[in-house]
């Protein structure tokens, strides 16, 4: 795995899907140079993803480039792993289809390997990709 993967991973789980997802959106496709010698980078992580994340992030990066993906690649890595953890929880591909809007045969290729389906369909609905697949299914 490239450094600059590792570090956008050690980002996530740092900060959390909820931030992290904040960032790729304000930032995704790019590197974030986080130095903490810049007011205006404090300034945006802030209002991104409040002063105490911001502190985190600037505290364990400091120096560093950290890659973020484009939203959409998060989005759908995201909703790839939750669909696997249904799948493993024992929900049926019929129903994991009708949550995320999918057909079941795109179902069963997430779950056979979760890189295999990259694209994000229009109708996939987004409040069930940022919910993590704990709890009753």
């Amino acid at each position: 795995m490239p450094a600059n993967k590792h570090r956008t991973q050690e980002l996530l789980n740092l900060i959390g899907d909820e931030a992290f997802g904040r960032l790729c959106k304000a930032f995704g496709g790019d590197y974030l140079h986080i130095t903490c010698k810049s007011a205006r980078l404090q300034h945006r992580l802030d209002v991104l993803v409040g002063e105490n994340i911001a502190e985190k992030i600037i505290s364990a990066f400091e120096s560093s480039d950290v890659y973020l993906p484009r939203v959409e690649e998060f989005v759908i890595k995201k909703r790839n792993r939750n669909i696997t953890e249904y799948a493993k929880r024992g929900m049926r591909e019929g129903e994991i289809a009708l949550v995320y809007g999918l057909t079941e045969s795109e179902v069963r290729g997430i779950v056979s390997d979760p890189s295999h389906y990259r694209n994000l369909k229009r109708n996939t609905k987004l409040s069930h990709i940022f919910t993590t697949a704990k709890g009753n299914t």
